[in-house]
């Protein structure tokens, strides 16, 4: 009686696997290919999620990644100037970014003194987590600024104090 055939074992993945792991190996490659650091000097807070640093003589203007904060003639505004202005004008602090975005800023989280500032805004209640571009930050950066907007919006800190602040990228849409 002749052997039953064996079933036979695939020595490579199907197609769509590899192009699965292609693509997974290509965005985690986009996503960190430019990493950097940079340490500079704050010489100007333009709002509460924008500022310019001066590293070796050369001005760089900085994005707060995570968050987004009142824009300047909107409720808290001005606050959340302020408060970014009293955290770090004048300080040295390290920029972690990874990107540029469309206006040619780098986008990256503000360290002062080993502290995150894009999460105290949050805390402060002066900014709201920007969950649109949630996915470009760590998973645990993420975490954390979801948990400070929601422990802000139940404490009432800063601009959670109004019955329904509007959120500036609603804000920026009703202006011309």
């Amino acid at each position: 009686m002749p052997a039953s055939p064996t079933p036979t074992m695939r020595s490579t993945p199907p197609r769509y696997i590899n192009a699965f792991l292609t693509m997974l190996t290509g965005a985690f490659l986009a996503f960190n290919a430019h990493a950097d650091t940079l340490t500079g000097k704050v010489i100007h807070i333009a709002d509460g999620d924008t500022l310019t640093v001066m590293v070796n003589n050369t001005q760089h203007k900085i994005r707060l990644l995570g968050i987004d904060a009142p824009e300047k003639n909107q409720a808290y505004g001005k606050q959340s100037r302020v408060a970014l202005n009293r955290a770090i004008n004048g300080k040295q602090v390290t920029i972690d970014w990874n990107k540029r975005d469309d206006y040619g800023r780098i986008v990256g989280k503000v360290i002062y003194n080993g502290q995150d500032i894009n999460l105290q805004q949050i805390q402060k209640g002066m900014a709201w987590h920007y969950k649109h571009f949630e996915r470009e930050q760590e998973p645990e950066d993420r975490a954390k600024y979801a948990q400070a907007e929601y422990q802000a919006k139940r404490d009432k800190q800063g601009l959670w104090q109004d019955a329904k602040p509007i959120p500036p990228w609603q804000y920026r849409r009703t202006k011309p």
